[in-house]
């Protein structure tokens, strides 16, 4: 990847999530800015992330994530969940009793809870380049 196109990119204004989930007992997550509403009817999110980061893998395993949507003023929680660390959980404030497996974060404006992986047929993942694309329809938003 060239330096300009990495820098043009930056620029780029969008949103910004956290995609966590729990595999193994254990919470993993990551923070994305490639994610949008992909259909209304029936209700479907894409989300796009690195297919090499750990966070990946533990979706894999589990089969489901929660996508949460950061409010502005969120910055220092989103910088966290970017960088490596042994326990990115350690101090995050989570919502408790929530139903989904994965963890919802308490300062997030919504987290789409439960978007599994459920045999349903609209579920679809594809990898391109580093980033694995996936396609959930939402449950619980």
């Amino acid at each position: 990847m060239t330096d300009e196109y990495r820098d043009a990119i930056a620029n780029l204004a969008t949103a910004v999530s956290i995609i966590t989930t729990t595999a193994d007992g254990k919470p993993a997550g990551m923070t994305a800015s490639a994610v949008c509403s992909l259909s209304l009817e029936p209700v479907l999110l894409l989300v796009c992330i690195n297919a090499r980061l750990p966070t990946h893998e533990a979706i894999e395993r589990a089969g489901r994530f929660a996508v949460n949507v950061l409010p502005e003023g969120c910055e220092r929680l989103a910088t966290h969940f970017a960088r490596p660390a042994p326990d990115k959980f350690a101090d995050v404030r989570l919502v408790a009793g929530h139903e989904c497996p994965a963890a919802i974060i308490q300062s997030s404006s919504a987290g789409y809870g439960d978007a599994s992986g459920e045999p349903t047929g609209n579920r679809s993942s594809t990898s391109t380049g580093n980033s694995a694309v996936l396609i959930i329809p939402k449950k619980n938003l």
